[in-house]
């Protein structure tokens, strides 16, 4: 097999098409992991092993910081109705 062609997203591709047929929201943070390390990004995962360093932790949250903010938001305002 060429790994030219090898399609290295297909595993999470699928898992997330699988979730989102079962009415969960997906955030694929892939690409914003990407060209962090592509921009020179440093410490995004850890030296020993693949967790996340400081950096990628600190992405995580910038991500997901204005999702969970959106959703809390939406709940109490369905609340108050």
């Amino acid at each position: 097999m060429d790994p030219a062609k090898a399609d290295i997203d297909q595993v999470s591709r699928l898992l997330a098409l699988k979730l989102q047929e079962r009415g969960l929201r997906v955030i694929d943070m892939t690409e914003a992991f990407r060209l962090a390390q592509a921009s020179g990004a440093k410490e995004l995962f850890g030296r020993i092993d693949i967790h996340y360093g400081s950096k990628g932790y600190r992405l995580v949250a910038d991500i997901l910081y204005p999702v969970i903010e959106e959703a809390l938001k939406k709940k109490t305002e369905d609340a108050v109705k």
